[in-house]
């Protein structure tokens, strides 16, 4: 939710960030005040504004109410293309797991996560991330290493973004699962990198 064409649609303003926030409380006041099978209990997913990954945005979510206190089975839902040169345009083209340069604008997320929600028992998903290919599959695997890790370590999960689109340029190139022939994924060494990543630590030690 943004306010899609205006100067204000990626980087909110007061106005923007209350409307989410309104519209947060009001979906969990729909949800939680219908009797009807688990809507008192089950999980409900918010976004800030823009579901931003900004540390701003981040720390302006309001987490709604219900019965005079904070709801219950909260999730909140964040996107993260990180770093933006390298995940969303053709600007980047290295990325390399071992060097903090690298990699500090990814912990800084995964810091101000745990910090703001995790630590005080409100889970995250990581709802859309994703680096567009040009061409580096290499780097690409790098990154999706590091991705994994650090999801894993945080204890927050990742849903990779995946539009079908297979150039290689653009910054829009985010595609995963191979939707024609046999082949599962048309940069398996990408995918099989998440994976790896993933398996390398153990689940939220890091909370």
């Amino acid at each position: 939710p943004r306010m899609k064409g205006t100067g204000a649609e990626w980087n909110g303003n007061a106005e923007g960030i209350a409307a989410v926030n309104y519209l947060n409380q009001q979906f969990v006041n729909t949800i939680r005040g219908n009797g009807k099978g688990h809507n008192g209990e089950r999980a409900l997913m918010i976004p800030g504004y823009a579901a931003s990954s900004s540390s701003a945005l981040l720390s302006a979510i309001e987490i709604p109410q219900w019965n005079g206190k904070q709801a219950e089975n909260i999730v909140v839902s964040v996107h993260s293309y990180t770093p933006y040169d390298f995940c969303l345009s053709d600007a980047q083209t290295k990325f390399y797991r071992i060097l903090s340069n690298y990699t500090t604008q990814i912990d800084m997320i995964f810091y101000s996560l745990r910090s703001l929600f995790l630590k005080k028992g409100i889970p995250v998903v990581m709802g859309e991330t994703g680096a567009t290919n040009k061409d580096n599959p290499d780097p690409r695997a790098q990154w999706a290493y590091y991705m994994g890790m650090q999801s894993v370590s945080y204890g927050v999960p990742i849903v990779i973004w995946d539009n079908g689109h297979n150039g290689n340029s653009g910054g829009e190139c985010h595609s995963w699962i191979a939707r024609r022939g046999e082949e599962l994924s048309p940069w398996p060494t990408v995918l099989e990198a998440l994976f790896e990543g993933a398996a390398s630590v153990e689940w939220g030690y890091l909370r």
